[in-house]
């Protein structure tokens, strides 16, 4: 009997260690589009890549379209602590203002993914980072957006964490 609840509890409690593969996924909607975002581990040790992947999916029955002159309509970062906004990893970062940053056209049915590899580094460690998928749906201004945002632990997660967000 006891050999069963040790075999029980192990199989239920391995998969919250920290560097133990553990997919996360959390979704929210902007109008007719699914916004999903996904994570390759819910916990991480630092220096172990987590893959990130944001979906969006329109559901509707006519295509839709966001466009945003000279500016991101769709991105994937990864708030960092201690680095400015602008050096956080992102989806975007170092890619040109090309229609696929600016603008997003989907069909009935049709998905956009965006998939990035992010390593927790050292001033990572003992935070739950906060991932983002975001999607910007006017043109005029910075703050109109949806966005879908997920946690990864990064350290032990025995010791407690500090949100990052």
């Amino acid at each position: 009997m006891k050999r069963l609840i040790l075999c029980v509890l192990t199989v239920l409690l391995l998969p919250g260690c920290v560097g133990w593969p553990s997919p996360q996924s959390r979704a929210t909607t902007l109008n007719t589009l699914i916004l999903k975002l996904w994570v390759s581990h819910g916990s991480a040790n630092v220096g172990q890549p987590v893959t990130i992947r944001f979906t969006v999916k329109n559901l509707a029955d006519k295509t839709v379209v966001y466009e945003r002159s000279g500016k991101l309509v769709i991105d994937l970062f990864v708030p960092s602590f201690g680095i400015e906004e602008e050096n956080w990893p992102r989806w975007s970062k170092g890619k040109p203002l090309t229609p696929e940053l600016t603008r997003l056209e989907l069909k009935p049915g049709e998905s956009r993914v965006l998939e990035m590899v992010w390593t927790p580094s050292e001033q990572d460690k003992y935070y739950v980072i906060s991932i983002a998928g975001r999607v910007w749906y006017c043109d005029y201004n910075d703050t109109c957006y949806t966005e879908v945002r997920l946690g990864v632990k990064v350290g032990l997660p025995l010791f407690g964490h500090r949100v990052l967000d």
